[in-house]
This record gives structure tokens, sequence and C-alpha cells, in this order.
């Protein structure tokens, strides 16, 4: 409802194979976090974006926590990047634009 409400036409899910094989967050919490179905969670949102039209991209995350989208980066190794991570949760732009980090990835 909020993506048809707010006209949003396109969904990225980032997806990496083998993310959950090295989760080191406590023994609890990889319990937890490793027993989450996040394939069929992938296919259920896909699935309901299809039936109103809203397109779904599943993109691989490497690098993308690192590189700067607004700067135009691409999401690839670089011996220096544009932006970077000021603190935890906010990534500076090379142009100076601070942003939430979790909006790249």
């Amino acid at each position: 409802m909020y993506l048809t409400t707010n006209n949003i036409g396109t969904v990225v899910i980032g997806k990496n194979d083998n993310w959950k094989q090295g989760a080191n967050m406590g023994k609890k919490n990889n319990q937890n976090f490793t027993q989450i179905p996040h394939y069929k969670l992938i296919q259920q949102i896909t699935y309901k974006c299809q039936l109103v039209g809203i397109k779904v991209i599943e993109t691989e995350e490497s690098y993308t926590s690192k590189t700067s989208a607004i700067d135009l980066e691409k999401p690839i190794k670089h011996e220096n990047y544009v932006g970077k991570r000021v603190k935890r949760g906010l990534f500076r732009s090379g142009t100076g634009i601070v942003i939430n980090a979790d909006v790249f990835g």
C-alpha cells in the first residue's frame, strides 16, 4: 500500500550469496538471523509488487556501502572512493551531502 500510495515504481532488493554463512552477531542473534527465510520473503515481495505493476530488481550488494550513488560512482572496488562513512549510519558524498548510510545498501 505504501508503494502504490507514494507512486513507487521500482523496488531494489539487495541479495548476496552465502551472506548468512559468516554471521557473527553472537550465538542468539545468529540463530534468529539465519532462520529468517529471506528467499521466501524476496519471492513474496516480488509477487506482491508484480500484482500492482511495480518493478523489482535484485542486486548484489558488494561495495554499495562505500560508493556514492549521488556522485554516480559505480558500486565496484576502487582505490579511492568519492564519498565516505562519517560515523555509524551516516555517509557523506563527494559533494558534501550527508545521508543515511543504508540508503545505498
